[in-house]
Order: C-alpha cells, then sequence, then structure tokens
C-alpha cells in the first residue's frame, strides 16, 4: 500500500464545484473524484496561512498546541508526525515541496527520508528530481580535469551554482510568479518515484498552482479574465497592500478571482494526470489519496483579500479521499479538518502509536466541532497594518 498526500496550496473549497460553485473549475478531475472518492463536504484548515496549517497537517495538534504561528513560523518541535508514524509502519516517507516556506530550513523536512524542494532546483544537484543540465553534468570530468583538485571543482559549482540562482532571481520565474512548470515538476517526480521503485511509499506533495500571484497559463488566461491593461500592475502588487494602503477597487479583485480560477483550470488538468499516472503505474487501486489544502483565498468577502483571516473562503477546505480498495464515490456531510488526516493514516495503517486528542479519523468518529485560530493574534494583527478590518482570534463550527 501506499499513501499520497496532495496538498493544494491556497484552493478554496468555495471555488470548486464539488462545494457549490458555479463555474466549472474542475473540469477534468470532477468525474475521478465524484466517482472514486469521497467528497467531505464540512472540511476546514485549523489556520488561515501554511506553516500552522502544515504543522497541524503533520502533527495532528491545533496551532495553540504545537506552536507555529506568525512569531515563530517554523516546524522544530519535538513531536511525533505522520510521516513517522508511516516510516514505524514499512513505508518510505517522502517530501515534494515547491512552497518556498514548507522546507528543509524551516523544518518541515521532519520525518522525511527524502524531502525534494522543486523551488531549489540547481545546476548540481544530485538526486533524480533535481533540475539538470545534462550538458552541465556530463562536463564534471572535464571540471576535474580542468581544475586538477576536487575541492576546486566544488568552488567552480559553487560559483556557476550562483549564477543560476541570480539568473533564476531577476530572469526567469520563480515559483511565486510562475508555478507551472513547478507543478509539473513535483506531479513527475512522484510519479518517477512509484514507477521507478519497487518499495511502497508515504509521499507528501505541495502544489503552489493557485497560490498569489495568479498568473495562470497562456493556455488558460481568457476563460474569465479579461485582458485590461491597466489591471496589469495589480497582478503583481501584494494583497498585503490591500491592508496596509488601501482597499483593492472591486473592479481589481474581481479580476484576481478570474485569474484565480483560471490558476484551478491549470491544476486540474495537472492533478487529472498525475492520477491517470497512478492508474498507469498500476499503484492506484490499493493506495490511500488525500487531496486536500492548507487554506483558501478571500476576494472581497467581508472585506478581506487573500489569506489573512479566518472567513469561510479562507478556512473551507477541500478534502477529498479515496481509500484502498475504493471503486465508489460518495459525499460526507461528517465535519472534518485538516489535523483529522494523523488520526485516518494511523487507522488506515492499524497503528498503535499514539494520536492525539485533537485529531479525529473520519472513518470512525464523529467531530462534534473544528478550530480554526490565530496564533500571536496580535503580532499578526500589526503585522498586517489593520486599519478598517475585523479579525477575529479564532472561530468555532459546529
Amino acid at each position: 500500500m501506499n499513501i499520497l498526500l496532495v496538498v493544494l496550496d491556497a484552493l478554496s473549497a468555495l471555488h470548486l464545484p464539488q462545494y457549490g460553485y458555479k463555474r466549472q473549475t474542475f473540469p477534468c478531475t470532477s468525474s475521478l473524484i465524484e466517482e472514486e472518492f469521497t467528497v467531505f463536504e464540512r472540511a476546514y484548515s485549523p489556520s488561515f496561512w501554511t506553516p500552522p496549517a502544515h504543522a497541524s497537517l503533520f502533527s495532528g495538534l491545533y496551532p495553540h498546541e504545537h506552536g507555529v504561528g506568525e512569531e515563530l513560523p517554523f516546524f522544530f518541535p519535538k513531536i511525533l508526525t505522520i510521516q513517522h508514524v508511516a516510516f514505524a509502519h514499512g513505508l518510505h516517507p517522502v517530501g515534494i515541496t515547491t512552497n518556498p516556506i514548507v522546507t528543509f530550513s524551516t523544518g518541515f523536512a521532519r520525518g522525511f527520508s527524502d524531502f525534494i524542494e522543486i523551488d531549489k532546483w540547481d545546476l548540481f544537484q544530485q538526486d533524480f528530481t533535481g533540475f539538470k543540465l545534462n550538458f552541465l553534468k556530463k562536463e564534471r570530468g572535464r571540471l576535474d580535469w580542468l581544475t586538477g583538485e576536487k575541492g576546486q571543482v566544488i568552488i567552480v559549482e559553487w560559483f556557476l551554482s550562483h549564477l543560476w540562482r541570480r539568473l533564476k532571481k531577476n530572469i526567469l520565474r520563480n515559483v511565486l510568479k510562475f508555478s507551472y512548470p513547478y507543478t509539473k515538476k513535483a506531479f513527475r517526480s512522484a510519479l518517477e518515484l512509484l514507477k521507478d521503485d519497487e518499495r511502497n511509499y508515504f509521499i507528501f506533495i505541495n502544489i503552489m498552482e493557485t497560490h498569489h500571484n495568479y498568473n495562470p497559463p497562456v493556455k488558460f488566461r481568457g476563460k474569465w479574465s479579461k485582458r485590461i491593461k491597466e489591471f496589469k500592475k495589480w497582478e503583481r502588487i501584494s494583497p498585503r497592500n490591500h491592508y496596509t494602503k488601501g482597499k483593492f477597487p472591486d473592479e481589481v479583485i474581481e479580476h484576481l478571482k478570474d485569474l484565480y480560477d483560471e490558476e484551478i483550470l491549470a491544476l486540474d488538468e495537472e492533478l487529472t494526470a498525475f492520477l491517470q499516472g497512478l492508474k498507469d503505474s498500476g499503484r492506484y487501486d490499493d493506495s490511500l489519496i488525500i487531496i486536500t489544502s492548507d487554506h483558501g483565498e478571500a476576494f472581497g468577502e467581508e472585506g478581506h483579500l487573500e489569506h489573512m483571516s479566518l472567513v469561510d473562503p479562507v478556512i473551507r477546505i477541500p478534502m477529498f479521499i479515496k481509500l484502498p480498495g475504493q471503486r465508489k464515490g460518495d459525499y460526507s456531510t461528517r465535519l472534518v479538518q485538516l489535523n483529522d488526516i494523523f488520526a485516518l493514516v494511523s487507522e488506515v495503517l492499524n497503528s498503535d502509536l499514539p494520536v492525539p486528542a485533537s485529531s479525529i479519523s473520519p472513518l470512525s468518529s464523529e467531530r462534534k466541532s473544528a478550530l480554526s485560530e490565530i496564533v500571536d493574534f496580535e503580532a499578526h494583527v500589526k503585522h498586517v497594518n489593520v486599519k478598517g478590518f475585523e479579525f477575529q482570534k479564532y472561530r468555532e463550527i459546529r
């Protein structure tokens, strides 16, 4: 058995047809989801942004329990994670991330045997998932001959890699400017693992396709958005300015929402290709597949923009689960949270390792309430320099 945990970063449930959205933003994936997955209609994130949400996902704990928040956005506490649980039951845990703050340096590689940061493609990266320029790989021997000493080779590699990173930063587009190639690379890396290795895996994948900046590929741009010159500058402005420098005009917010929905179209195509690749690999039927998000995005609801608050479009997330052997789709009205995935994985693996009380498996238990919260609330309000906006410190959903 394999476990595939796919986090579609910043994807709001309220922008998907499975949750009542009028636009067909998920045309390719929808039929497969509805035929073979269980759709959890009431799924919530315990937080409004990435670090605490991922810490809850991995640990099963609420943000106020694991402590990851505005002032400490690093996952360094020595606590049991689902990666550890998977490893204890014979699965090889691999993390694949396109998110520049879900990284080794921020502590989120804890518990993974391999952790691949797609945003850090480098010229001389050694593992198969690195972005390799083959001609440079072949030149390694010639570099040895030119320098004569292995240490000098390292210096040359460092220098060339430094130039490459500067080129990526200043000329090429990184994941926050144009996420599509990173999305394709992340999904392809996971399929290559499953194709080339007979081991059973726990694979976590973070995909940034629907995260700001909203820059859909050309083939999807224009489905709903309009090419208006005056809107172009707004696409590059941080949504934080909506709070600190004055509210964005309504027509600009509507334009950003159109671009966001077009990003979902791009994501839909790549997610469908990934699921089909799983089927082609022969790993699909006996795998536990979880497709969800860490948070969503707001587009003017209650005056808010992006993911700075606990309004519904931010904390309501998609939750699609396919159990091993499941061949029939279903809809569930059970209340679930992102941190419940810990208990779900433990139950599927029949693990006797401890499960936090804050993580409740949707397979066997009813959750009476869900909690979304802003840890370090005062620091958050001060950070966004709020003027004229209302923020909730926490929300309890029943």
